[in-house]
């Protein structure tokens, strides 16, 4: 009776150790389904890139049904699902000395470029098409408006290159480097310099519209609506400027340089402001709405609340007075990218990847 008793509980230690085995691993998990939870989602999808030792994710950039990554310092380039996680392609871009940008999308074809060459990937198989060279080396991703890629140069010039032809279209010097990507808006391209001079052209022909000036460099990427530009420079402001006329609507004064751009959300833009935190300020009239002590990423808004990313940890807040509501630990992340349906996708530099879709929020 007492040997039959040992083999039952040796049976179910078995047993119990088979089933742990059976779950994934907290590990496997950037965020904990039980956290996603609580902060509105649930995890739909995982997938881990299994990336080398040496490498690391540096950009991922979201394009209807696929992600693309782009790794380094390998510069190997990946598309995944992301309807099932699964991972579409994988092809090496460029050669291992060039410095790759981040993806944009060009009709059915993935844009890449280093500082003096771009490349053309077939979307559906990553099949290298086309490579085309540059007139002007570029530290940064192009604005895509129709055929054309347009650029600003670490020599000041701003010109758009045809995708269709392999030439340049139009170009227009400013008076510095340009620190930061041109900015696309309907038929209206925004560029900025680092002496603090922006202009506003047509995207199409390049011709001038207006210019207005900072009194600083401008190395944070701006905003721009239907009616109005956020401009972020380090002289200390944020400019509100009207998108008809260029002139001042409202000005912020942070009191420090600001190196990140504004993030529009609702009727709230919220900035980044060194030793200060989050400021949420009025979009209409620039007053000071609220502050979240600590530095964070705002991602998106649903309802009236705003989901940030601040190191390792995602916090939900009040959309009217920043009280914060929920807050949830994850795995170092190198971004969250926001999709449709108001999913989320977590990204880790380390290529493990996390797809949150959303559910009904709790009151």
């Amino acid at each position: 009776m007492k040997l039959k008793c040992i083999l039952w509980a040796l049976l179910a230690i078995s047993a119990a150790q088979l089933g742990c085995q059976s779950q994934p691993s907290a590990r496997t998990f950037l965020i904990e389904p039980e956290d996603a939870r609580r902060l509105g989602y649930r995890v739909a999808t995982t997938l881990d890139l299994a990336l080398p030792d040496h490498q690391r994710v540096k950009y991922a950039e979201a394009f209807d049904d696929r992600l693309v990554v782009v790794e380094a310092p390998g510069n190997q380039v990946t598309s995944v699902s992301l309807t099932d996680g699964a991972v579409q392609w994988r092809r090496t871009v460029g050669a291992r000395s060039q410095r790759l940008h981040a993806p944009v999308r060009y009709g059915e074809k993935i844009l890449i470029n280093a500082e003096s060459e771009l490349f053309l990937l077939s979307a559906e198989n990553g099949e290298l098409l086309e490579r085309q060279t540059l007139t002007e080396p570029v530290d940064h991703t192009p604005a895509v408006h129709g055929s054309l890629a347009i650029f600003g140069s670490v020599t000041g010039m701003v010109f758009a290159h045809d995708l269709a032809s392999g030439h340049y279209r139009w170009r227009r010097r400013l008076a510095g480097e340009v620190l930061t990507a041109p900015v696309v808006n309907n038929r209206d391209v925004f560029v900025t310099d680092a002496t603090g001079r922006c202009e506003l052209l047509s995207a199409d022909t390049g011709e001038f519209l207006w210019s207005a000036r900072t009194f600083g460099p401008i190395t944070a990427p701006p905003w721009m609506d239907q009616g109005t530009i956020y401009l972020a420079s380090s002289d200390q402001s944020l400019y509100a400027l009207r998108r008809s006329s260029g002139r001042d609507h409202w000005i912020y004064r942070s009191g420090k340089p600001l190196d990140d751009g504004p993030v529009v959300l609702g009727s709230l833009v919220l900035l980044p402001v060194p030793d200060k935190g989050l400021q949420a300020l009025s979009a209409r009239r620039g007053q000071e709405k609220w502050t979240l002590a600590a530095p964070a990423v705002p991602i998106t808004q649903r309802q009236n609340r705003i989901l940030l990313n601040r190191s390792e940890e995602l916090l939900v807040v009040d959309a009217d007075r920043g009280r914060m509501i929920k807050q949830a630990t994850t795995r170092p992340l190198l971004r969250i990218v926001s999709l449709d349906q108001d999913r989320l996708l977590l990204v880790s530099p380390h290529g493990k990847l996390q797809r949150l879709d959303p559910i009904p929020l709790s009151r």
